[in-house]
């Protein structure tokens, strides 16, 4: 991956994208391999998930594929000009955390001749002997999704091992946040019910505070961390709250906002193995310099609940967890920051 490549990926209908997917199947198949134009699109492509890669610079796609409800990947395009980049790679591992998601157990293609090595390198496996589609030499391959029951690579607290549990289907969603928190979060505050907080400065009560409002969100949790400060978003209680909150019901989403990663790869940041896990369900997005916010590090939970470290020396929080009229206020503050945010290059890429 090129550092200086920042780019972001969105999920679209049909509807809203089809000009843009057929420029670029019509580039890459049609103008490149030869491919008959009438077989640029098909009747699935209605129903299926689109994907398009932008990059930062460009509001025009410059990549872009499809996924069945099947787990069938195709499709498959990225710009002559932008290939060699690892764009590609990206956007495969994109496909592959909705796959998780969606709880399918295998994804499968069709891969070109020369892209074979490409798509082994992602894991999968060959099935069956190659065949011609669309005049053009292909081999069926398969690739088993690894279940979020699975352990995370990461074990903050060598006494309590997390393991992220996904919700199968939508009657095990947990539809509402549990209030208050409760074991092990050592606070009472519930969102939607308790007021102004008092400021605090013990760690242990910051720490639980965090914790607390993040697990009680229905829908919506926002952090601004500029360095994700590992006591707070390293701590066993928080990402326990985070990883439950981005998995609470199919609207769910957790959105953080750092000012860099590259200190957080040193690190090993127990978060960024936690995002990278289901980074569909969680972005971590950069801020640029010239949309910064101006708070040391914010926690927003749906329209409703707020917390702010006020001060680093010494550490303290405060916070309201019943004010909606001051969280409307920093989601309008948040919203250019956010927008203008960059995706960090992969950090899969980095050495974790």
């Amino acid at each position: 991956m090129n550092p200086n490549t920042n780019f972001h990926i969105l999920q679209k209908a049909w509807a809203d994208a089809e000009a843009e997917i057929m420029a670029l199947r019509s580039a890459v198949f049609h103008q490149e391999q030869g491919i008959e134009l009438t077989l640029m699109g098909d009747a699935q492509d209605v129903s299926a998930r689109h994907f398009l890669l932008y990059l930062e610079s460009n509001n025009i796609p410059i990549g872009t594929a499809r996924m069945l409800s099947n787990g069938r990947i195709g499709r498959v395009a990225i710009y002559q000009r932008h290939r060699g980049q690892g764009l590609g790679l990206a956007l495969m591992n994109y496909l592959h955390d909705i796959a998780i998601q969606q709880g399918l157990s295998e994804t499968t293609l069709h891969a070109q001749s020369d892209s074979i090595g490409f798509y082994q390198r992602l894991g999968y496996l060959n099935e069956g002997e190659p065949f011609e589609e669309a005049g053009i030499p292909h081999q069926a391959m398969k690739r088993t999704v690894p279940s979020l029951d699975t352990p995370i690579d990461f074990t903050p607290d060598p006494g309590s091992p997390h393991t992220i549990i996904k919700a199968p289907s939508a009657e095990d969603y947990t539809p509402r946040g549990v209030r208050p928190a409760g074991e092990p979060i050592e606070t009472d505050a519930t969102l939607g019910e308790t007021g102004a907080l008092p400021h605090l400065t013990d760690l242990s009560q910051i720490v639980d505070h965090i914790a607390a409002l993040i697990k009680q969100a229905d829908e919506k949790v926002f952090i601004y961390a500029p360095t994700l400060v590992p006591t707070l978003f390293g701590h066993p209680k928080v990402l326990a709250a985070i990883s439950a909150s981005a998995r609470r019901n199919p609207l769910s989403k957790v959105q953080i906002l750092v000012s860099e990663t590259a200190s957080l790869v040193k690190q090993h940041h127990p978060l960024l193995h936690l995002q990278q896990r289901i980074n569909s369900l969680i972005s971590l997005r950069c801020t640029i310099p010239a949309y910064r916010l101006d708070s040391l590090t914010l926690v927003l939970a749906d329209a409703t609940g707020w917390l702010e470290i006020i001060d680093d020396k010494p550490l303290t929080l405060s916070g309201n967890f019943n004010d909606a009229g001051r969280v409307k206020q920093w989601y309008e503050r948040i919203e250019h920051p956010w927008n203008h945010s960059v995706v960090p290059k992969d950090i899969r890429q980095m050495s974790l």
